[in-house]
């Protein structure tokens, strides 16, 4: 690859007394040049060898004059402001994207901040954060982004273009000129683009790097590059003119703004932030209800989790006001950061329960590097009862666009697997819920005198089948006391209703606690937590027949005991088998040998564990994908 380049050089402002090793400094490290070109040198005395020193000229004129040596050389122009210096293998990387496409009219380099080797963000209007990215965050961007204009440091000028240059207009800065240039070759379709393999090291501030325009240069580029234009009218005779701005200043400004190089380069900054800087993560438990419900519980379990472990996570949690109130998050947890909104940009951002609308999505993706979503149960789809019509294709977006996918068993993920096929680049990660005995009992109710009544637990859906099943259990035992949590009505003799979900979070406990026997009917389940306490507390606990439950004692070494049925014959046989206290049909417990029971800390850190594991690999493919969906779903 030829790489010949005639150089202009634009040392204006800079202090005299570093100019001497400046000028060696690029002498000696860019040494496949052509024809050197000084502007703003006051010290005729103090230039390079070989090189012309452009005096009593604008910048637009010494533009002009490195465009007629690049042409009559037939090279492309590097624009250099002091103190950047390119070397030889940088100009070839950026000739090298110039070769990749006729219509990529300039190559612009990244900068790095010579003292922590950190890595200068795109700029970007209204942002001050002077955020900086690793060379790792760097490493994961594609290998160049096309852009629109804006003042740069450093810029390669396709050949094609300087040879045939627009009117450059009258500017104070050469950095305005360069802008200019840009903005009017953009008009003819040759595109700016940032070589992001390309990094120049260079002992200087974002400002000198990315510099504004001048007041003056601003007001001369607006009046010069956006001047109105008339056009014909479409199907008129020539004679009816109406003005339009082409293209709109706003509308350019709109485009850069929306480009998806500043969302992802944000995101990695806290992806991958420098040495010594915390990575943060968002809990999402904005699915958390002020009453006391599966959902809720298993939130708040993650949260003492979380709560619980020493960790160099800074760990933030979302919640609508309502929860934060009603379970005093704050005060609960104190170290955790609990906020109705995040600010900013996080490694991640996960969501505690399925995620069923678009704008959740949207969310965790404008907030996270990393999206993920904890699957409770595949059940209101299956139900098509109590969920949005649209709720199968977000969870098929899930399934397909987020980083990860947590589970709460083995058996909930392979129902969603079946009912919506988990993508190839998407992880999956089953972290249960808390199996430890300790946190599913509470003091005060362990070991009370068992009472005579068996407790049917569920709530008002079909798939819990408590009605149903009280009406059996009541014509096999006719004299059994009976307690049914779940039916909003019911009456049956010698049966207690108890509607579920509105009840005090103590009577719940009394009630499986002394309980002489629990069963839990349902047809569906994505875990059990009634199961768990149930057998913490030390009762029989009778179960549906399903493939989850022996997942479940798997796991659990528990003082209850853990029984299936699966008809009505069954059931009564069990129940007649745990009355007379010779238990039958049980599920063995405790298979996984050597494997402790995870308590919450172990779920939480299990949540974490996958998202670092994410975070081990910096592709952004998943990133780009998802943000092609957001952007039509924002649209």
């Amino acid at each position: 690859m030829k790489l010949e380049t005639t150089v202009l050089v634009d040392v204006t402002g800079s202090p005299a007394g570093s100019l001497g090793s400046y000028f060696r400094a690029l002498t000696v490290s860019l040494s496949a040049r052509g024809k050197l070109f000084i502007y703003g040198l006051d010290d005729v005395e103090a230039r390079p060898a070989c090189s012309e020193v452009l005096t009593g000229l604008s910048a637009a004129e010494a533009f002009t004059r490195a465009f007629e040596a690049a042409e009559a050389s037939c090279s492309h122009l590097l624009y250099l402001q002091a103190p950047v210096v390119l070397t030889d293998s940088m100009l070839a990387g950026l000739h090298e994207i110039l070769a990749k496409d006729a219509l990529f009219g300039a190559a612009i380099p990244r900068f790095a901040d010579s003292a922590t080797d950190l890595v200068w963000l795109l700029p970007k209007e209204g942002d001050e954060s002077k955020a900086l990215l690793t060379r790792r965050a760097l490493a994961a961007l594609p290998e160049y982004w096309i852009v629109s204009e804006f003042p740069v440091a450093c810029c390669l000028i396709r050949s094609s273009v300087v040879a045939n240059p627009p009117p450059l207009g009258h500017y104070e800065a050469a950095a305005s000129v360069l802008k200019h240039l840009l903005c009017a070759i953009r008009r003819r379709t040759f595109r700016p683009v940032i070589a992001n393999r390309v990094v120049v090291s260079v002992d200087a501030e974002g400002d000198l790097l990315f510099p504004e325009l001048s007041q003056v240069d601003h007001a001369a580029f607006v009046e010069t590059v956006f001047s109105r234009f008339t056009f014909p009218q479409a199907g008129g005779d020539g004679a009816d003119y109406f003005s339009k701005s082409f293209p709109s200043k706003d509308s350019v400004a709109e485009w850069y703004a929306e480009l998806p190089v500043h969302r992802l380069e944000r995101s990695l900054v806290a992806a991958y932030p420098p040495v010594g800087r915390q990575r943060s993560i968002v809990i999402d438990c904005r699915g958390m209800l002020a009453h006391f419900c599966g959902t809720t519980v298993a939130q708040l379990g993650f949260l003492e989790g979380f709560q619980s472990m020493e960790t160099d996570w800074d760990i933030h949690v979302w919640a609508q006001d309502f929860a934060i109130k009603a379970h005093r998050l704050s005060e609960r947890f104190p170290k955790l950061n609990i906020s109705e909104q995040p600010n900013g940009n996080h490694a991640a951002v996960i969501h505690m329960n399925q995620l069923c609308f678009s704008g959740i999505l949207a969310d965790l993706h404008r907030h996270g590097f990393v999206g993920g979503c904890n699957i409770l149960d595949t059940i209101m789809w299956d139900m098509v009862l109590g969920a949005p019509a649209h709720v199968g294709r977000i969870w098929s977006l899930d399934a397909e666009y987020l980083d990860i996918l947590f589970y709460i068993s083995e058996f909930s993920r392979m129902q969603f697997n079946h009912r919506f096929p988990v993508a190839d680049g998407v992880m999956e990660s089953v972290s249960y819920l808390s199996f430890a005995r300790s946190e599913n009992v509470v003091d005060g109710f362990d070991g009370r005198a068992v009472e005579n009544y068996v407790l049917v637990f569920g709530n008002n859906y079909d798939h819990k089948d408590v009605f149903p099943t009280v009406q059996r259990i009541r014509a096999r035992f006719p004299d059994l006391a009976i307690v049914a949590i779940g039916p909003e009505c019911g009456s049956l003799d010698g049966v207690t209703f108890l509607p579920s979900g509105g009840l005090p979070e103590e009577q719940i406990e009394s009630l499986v606690a002394l309980a002489r026997a629990v069963v839990f009917p349902s047809w569906n389940e994505g875990f059990g937590l009634p199961v768990v306490k149930a057998l913490a507390y030390g009762r029989p606990v009778i179960v549906r027949d399903l493939p989850l439950w022996q997942e479940i004692a798997d796991h659990v070494d528990l003082p209850g005991t853990l029984m299936s049925f699966d008809d009505a014959e069954s059931l009564g046989e069990i129940l007649f088998s745990v009355i007379r206290g010779d238990v039958t049909r049980v599920l063995r417990q405790g298979r996984l040998v050597g494997v402790e029971p995870l308590d919450w800390k172990a779920c939480a850190q299990r949540m974490l564990d996958a998202v670092e594991q994410r975070l081990a690999n910096s592709d952004v493919t998943q990133w780009m994908k998802r943000e092609k969906l957001v952007r039509m779903i924002c649209a």
